[in-house]
């Protein structure tokens, strides 16, 4: 049986971590942000829509 261990540098694991959460951290608010847009490019069809349909 092989006992082969792999040593683990816990301030890599941290750098590693660190950086990831910073990706997804840019990531999240830039998903933010274009949810942001659409929710205000709906709310502008649905007034268009709606003064369509009044005008009908």
């Amino acid at each position: 049986m092989d006992n082969n261990q792999t040593t683990v540098n816990p301030q890599k694991v941290i750098e590693t971590l660190s950086t990831e959460i910073t990706q997804l951290t840019v990531q999240n608010a830039m998903f933010k942000a274009r949810v942001d847009d659409l929710e205000k490019e709906n709310a502008d069809l649905k007034a268009a829509n709606k003064h369509t349909k009044e005008d009908k």
